[in-house]
């Protein structure tokens, strides 16, 4: 591929929204998942389970993993994204590629800039905050991460919430600077999980790090994510660890930049089955180095799965634009009629295989000409399969003639209700 169409490419890979349903980006390495929105929003998910919390809301779209700052000079705050502050910017850009999320900003003379991308070789994401002072004059900076721990399966979760919170406890790594979450394991057969939370830095004092992981003690009482407590003037984090109640990974560092100056922070959160993988997790993401590589092999990893599935950054775009209305479900792509018209509840869908716990995408196929489109929507099912999104493709034919699908010809009508365990199947 030769240098222009590179940058062509590039170009089609770029996603700038306000829409309804919120757009978003899947990002994956086979084992660690996130989804992020055009507003900073979105979930860190490692094999079945949410590593943080996350709730499907499509009017506020405000539950994720984020990252405040705060400008000491003149006591402005802002976020790397939309969310949870919902500042406006003098400035906004997104950018959703293939192996990951860029957010810019812009609030007078302070340019923001945030990327996020999944290691292809660790089980952790990595978000790197740039800050770039355009102004005349020094500044100083707080960074603020912020996200509630769940490592829980989401639907458990959501039914219990209070009662799953109480088996997490956390603990902070005075010697890497670093934050751990450990659920501990409530039957004999079970072993704890672990989730860890670093931050690197770029020409900082290493030394110069707040923490905190009692969600009352940072938002304050009756205070949500949109003005905690933490942010005040003059707060500072508590660094509360241990069994709390309400646990949340915070790690907060303090920037100085001179006049047309740049500081790089990275904020890298992950999980591990064992204590020694959550302890190499952390060592291998203790400077910036680790985190500039985790960008640079998504991107590698990226363009290979590109070639090897035979997709385009626009597929990518399509595909992602149609997984973000399974994940804020709304009315858009339902139909209403047949919704009002259904007698039958979960258990009529048991005989045909599908269990209803996952969403479903029926594909309705009405002439032979619509091969194409199956084709195009296994590939979809596949490619967000592999990223992290479960559900169930249905594809409902009444083609009188002969409909070659990537299941075989079908010359009846038939009702194929499977879900692709097989992921290499579904695209090839």
């Amino acid at each position: 591929m030769t240098a222009e169409q590179e940058r062509r490419e590039e170009v089609r890979e770029r996603e700038f929204s306000n829409a309804s349903p919120p757009q978003i980006a899947l990002l994956s390495n086979g084992r660690y998942s996130v989804m992020i929105t055009a507003a900073g929003s979105g979930w860190g998910a490692w094999c079945d389970m949410d590593v943080t919390r996350w709730r499907e809301d499509e009017t506020r779209d405000c539950w994720g993993q984020f990252c405040y700052i705060r400008n000491r000079s003149n006591d402005k705050t802002w976020s790397t994204g939309r969310q949870p502050l919902g500042q406006p910017a003098d400035e906004y850009d997104v950018e959703f590629h293939v192996d990951r999320a860029e957010f810019r900003r812009r609030d007078g003379d302070i340019e923001t800039r945030w990327a996020v991308c999944v290691a292809p070789d660790h089980d952790a994401e990595v978000r790197v905050v740039t800050l770039v002072n355009h102004a005349g004059a020094p500044c100083e900076f707080d960074l603020t991460s912020y996200a509630e721990v769940c490592l829980n399966q989401r639907r458990a979760d959501q039914a219990h919430p209070a009662f799953a919170k109480l088996f997490l406890e956390t603990e902070f790594v005075a010697s890497s600077g670093a934050l751990l979450a450990r659920r501990r394991p409530r039957a004999a057969d079970q072993r704890p999980i672990w989730a860890v939370h670093v931050t690197a830095v770029e020409g900082l004092d290493k030394d110069a790090l707040e923490y905190e992981t009692d969600r009352v003690r940072f938002l304050g009482r009756g205070r949500t994510p949109a003005h905690p407590a933490a942010l005040d003037a003059g707060g500072r984090l508590s660094g509360t660890t241990g069994p709390v109640l309400d646990p949340v990974f915070s790690l907060r560092r303090h920037v100085h930049l001179d006049p047309k100056a740049t500081a790089r922070v990275a904020f890298v959160t992950g999980a591990a089955a064992t204590l020694e993988t959550a302890s190499a997790l952390i060592q291998q993401f203790q400077n910036l180095e680790s985190a500039d590589r985790a960008f640079s092999g998504a991107r590698s990893r990226g363009r290979d799965e590109l070639r090897d599935l035979g997709l385009t950054p626009g597929d990518v775009a399509l595909f992602n634009r149609l997984a973000g209305a399974v994940v804020f479900t709304g009315a858009a792509l339902r139909s209403r009629e047949a919704v009002a018209a259904n007698r039958l509840g979960q258990a009529g869908l048991w005989p045909h295989a599908i269990s209803g716990d996952r969403p479903i995408v029926l594909v309705r196929v009405a002439v032979a000409d619509d091969e194409a489109l199956v084709h195009q929507l296994v590939q979809w099912h596949g490619y967000v399969g592999r990223r992290g999104l479960d559900l169930d493709l249905i594809i409902l034919t009444s083609v009188p003639t002969t409909l070659r699908t990537p299941f075989g010809p079908f010359s009846r009508p038939v009702l194929l209700a499977r879900r692709l365990e097989s992921r290499a199947e579904c695209l090839s």
